[in-house]
């Protein structure tokens, strides 16, 4: 007997949960997880990460900018009144940049996940990271070495957010899986920075997080050696003067 013919609604959905995951690009399996691009300000910092970030799907990047002001709550999450009506409020549990990643790498560990922090020196990066600083510290598999307690509010912004959310149905027992001694940095998750080591008015960083992050410098002239092919596409100004004593353009 023939098999009935499968209408176009039942092919769609098959084909969406054929290609639901991105797997790993191999430029990424044995990539550093945390980086740090330093270097003074102009030498190419941002453009080569948002060069290198190409490596990633791009629905898999979340990009943050740190400030004097920065918070834990703002970075990783916090319970924040919310209106719910003109005259009443409820608290909800926001996400930061962090844990929206975070979330998602735990979700889905097929996929990379990139969190690109710019100007991570002009927060206070003790204070803002708060205790996920200890899950900076990962083994050869590239997963946190020691787990952190889960606190109340993110249990329930995970029980009654994450868990309920119709989209994650299917990836909720990953995510419990690999939380099952607490809460973890997972090997797909990539968090990549710049930090500029010129100016006066960023606050330092001290030895025990630096070391926790490998370091690329950004000299001055880096940006154009490692790049000569583009900026030559560039018009060029040569400085000098002609007989009618302008300046000299030429393509």
């Amino acid at each position: 007997m023939q098999a009935p013919e499968k209408t176009s609604y039942q092919i769609q959905v098959e084909v969406k949960k054929e290609t639901n995951e991105t797997r790993f690009s191999p430029n990424l399996i044995n990539e550093v997880r945390q980086y740090i691009y330093f270097g003074a300000p102009g030498t190419g910092k941002s453009y080569q990460l948002d060069k290198d970030s190409k490596m990633f799907s791009e629905k898999n990047v979340e990009r943050v900018t740190f400030h004097p002001n920065m918070t834990y709550g703002q970075f990783v999450g916090v319970f924040k009144p919310t209106p719910i009506r003109e005259d009443k409020i409820t608290y909800k549990y926001v996400e930061g940049p962090l844990m929206k990643q975070l979330v998602q790498a735990l979700l889905h560990p097929e996929s990379a996940f990139l969190l690109i922090i710019e100007e991570m020196n002009r927060a206070n990066v003790a204070a803002v990271f708060g205790d996920m600083f200890q899950l900076l510290d990962r083994g050869e598999d590239f997963i946190s070495e020691y787990p952190i307690s889960i606190s109340q509010d993110m249990q329930w912004y995970f029980e009654n957010n994450v868990y309920l959310a119709k989209e994650n149905e299917e990836y909720i027992l990953n995510m419990k899986k690999q939380m099952n001694r607490g809460l973890i940095f997972p090997s797909n998750f990539f968090i990549w920075s710049t930090m500029n080591s010129a100016d006066q008015g960023v606050m330092p960083m001290d030895t025990a997080f630096k070391r926790r992050w490998e370091q690329k410098y950004f000299g001055i002239d880096k940006a154009y050696e490692e790049n000569k092919d583009q900026f030559d596409n560039y018009k060029k100004i040569i400085v000098g003067k002609n007989d009618d004593s302008k300046l000299l353009y030429i393509e």
